[in-house]
């Protein structure tokens, strides 16, 4: 339970660093926001960090020991 409140609590502050960055610097959006986010250094961390995620969530529900 730690640890999948530990991944929720690090979402949360990614979502809210991104949210802050578009309410203060919202000169910064068109270009410089949308090539950060897409950029592939930043997608595909993520994305793996979240298939690693529901890879695990599956193995604890199949009752698999170390997951």
């Amino acid at each position: 339970m730690r640890r999948w409140l530990l991944g929720a609590a690090i979402r949360l502050v990614v979502i809210l660093v991104v949210v802050g960055v578009v309410f203060l610097h919202p000169v910064l959006i068109a270009g410089t926001m949308q090539r950060i986010m897409f950029h592939p250094a930043y997608v595909v961390p993520f994305g793996l960090l979240g298939l690693w995620e529901l890879f695990r969530g599956w193995r604890k529900q199949r009752g698999m020991v170390g997951a």
